[in-house]
């Protein structure tokens, strides 16, 4: 029972300090991402998204944030 409890503290403090604290989390991201894809913002796109992203399209085409 007490290496259960260790275990659990364990995984707990990892998770309390797992994110920097001038982050912001994956959620905030996500909500942020969306907003400038509805409102087309190509600019916050831009500065989303890194240079290294492509994306695969189901007809096996693959785009790049260059093209």
């Amino acid at each position: 029972m007490r290496y259960l409890l260790t275990i659990l503290l364990l995984f707990v403090s990892v998770g309390v300090f797992a994110q920097k604290p001038g982050q912001k989390n994956l959620g905030e991201t996500a909500v942020i991402f969306h907003k400038a894809l509805v409102d087309k913002d190509s600019v916050k796109l831009r500065n989303l998204l890194l240079d290294e992203l492509t994306y695969g399209h189901s007809n096996g085409w693959i785009q790049s944030k260059k093209k």
